[in-house]
């Protein structure tokens, strides 16, 4: 039974006599987008009773230390979950029908345009919202609009109907051999699951993220390498804090700010004399040193560890950075953002911005308000509304 003990969710989009697929592509940008794009791609896999097919190998944008696969990244537990059947490219051309003339591979490609033309590709756009509503007795039910949990969902469609529109999962979805979800254009699917899909039973609204928390996070080597790190600055430096600061390439120039004005946001919550440890791709640590009048600080780099992937870096930056007493992060970065759902999963919300204009930017909304179809900011209902 795919619900783990959810008896009323049976009838929910059940599987088909013969055996349906999703093929995807990775999203163009870096690892926090893949991420976004990937927990979509897998819920619709999940909901719909459907074997997901992984391609061969990421390409990620500022993370090609070493080619890798997804494997590399997502715990063993996800790929061998009773829920969600998983396969890899290869095995789903061993096993098309006869009538599907297959592609001509060499050196590992992926057939992206080959899986274009054999696969269905819905009919969304960047700004689309997909709502998933009940199926009783194999009928689909209407969707009760006025329901309090569609309520922001209901103003970001009524704020520009010729823009924001309503994806309603269908009988057409439903009986769908393969559907294939692109990695590029107007149908990318970087924002956030939580922005981007409405469940009309609130039973799969929580059963979906309880699913995301337990099965789609980092794997445990990665894990093990932050721990190393935090029971350390738990040792040395009790009541440590976390910062990441967004420097490098970031496309959203009023986020690099001065060591300036990072002291002056620093100083609004974190007391003097509190160790710190940075998350940064800032290059040139002298950029922090007049921090050191303040605090004592640690990067990652001077922790003595045997990274045999230098893509983990980052996630294990990620981990470490959930774990501090107090978080400050980047204005708009999806990197600061997974550390913010991380710190939700373990109760620790107290979170501000480096940026002083956004500094407690969250405290001038409601606890229930969701921003939706966006990547720009995470919804706390992620790790709120979860069924332990």
């Amino acid at each position: 039974m795919l619900w783990n003990g959810h008896t009323t969710l049976q009838n929910f989009y059940k599987k088909g006599e013969k055996e349906q697929f999703i093929t995807f592509e990775y999203d163009e940008g870096g690892w926090n987008n893949i991420r976004l794009a990937l927990e979509t791609v897998i819920i619709f896999a999940l909901v719909l009773n459907r074997t997901l097919v992984i391609p061969p190998e990421l390409n990620m944008y500022l993370l090609n230390a070493k080619k890798s696969k997804l494997k590399d990244y997502i715990i063993n537990n996800f790929f061998n979950h009773q829920a969600l059947k998983v396969i890899d490219y290869k095995e789903y051309l061993n096993i098309l029908p006869n009538n599907i003339e297959l592609p001509e591979i060499e050196n590992n490609e992926y057939p992206v345009d080959w899986l274009r033309k054999n696969a269905i590709i819905l009919d969304y756009n960047y700004d689309s919202i997909f709502v998933f509503p009940k199926v009783i007795d194999n009928n689909i039910s209407t969707i009760n609009y006025n329901n309090n949990r569609f309520k922001y969902f209901k103003e970001y469609l009524m704020s520009n109907p010729n823009k924001n529109k309503m994806y309603v999962v269908s009988e057409k979805e439903l009986n769908a051999p393969i559907i294939h979800f692109l990695g590029s254009g107007d149908r990318r699917l970087i924002q956030y699951f939580s922005s981007k899909i409405y469940f009309e039973s609130e039973e799969m609204h929580k059963y979906i993220r309880s699913f995301i928390r337990n099965h789609v996070k980092y794997n445990d080597e990665i894990f093990n390498y932050a721990e190393n790190v935090i029971q350390n600055l738990d040792k040395n430096h009790p009541g440590w804090c976390s910062v990441h600061l967004r420097r490098g390439d970031f496309q959203y120039k009023d986020t690099r700010i001065s060591v300036n004005e990072l002291l002056e946001s620093l100083q609004k919550k974190i007391p003097t004399g509190t160790h710190l440890y940075i998350a940064t791709d800032e290059k040139d640590k002298s950029f922090f040193n007049l921090l050191h009048n303040y605090y004592s600080i640690n990067f990652f780099d001077d922790f003595d560890l045997d990274i045999k992937n230098k893509n983990h870096i980052g996630m294990i930056e990620q981990i470490i950075a959930s774990r501090g007493r107090i978080f400050y992060g980047t204005f708009l970065s999806t990197f600061t953002h997974y550390i913010k759902r991380m710190r939700g999963y373990q109760g620790l919300e107290n979170n501000w911005y480096t940026n002083l204009s956004y500094h407690d930017y969250y405290s001038k909304y409601p606890d229930d308000y969701k921003f939706i179809c966006t990547w720009s900011h995470e919804n706390n209902d992620v790790w709120k509304d979860i069924n332990d």
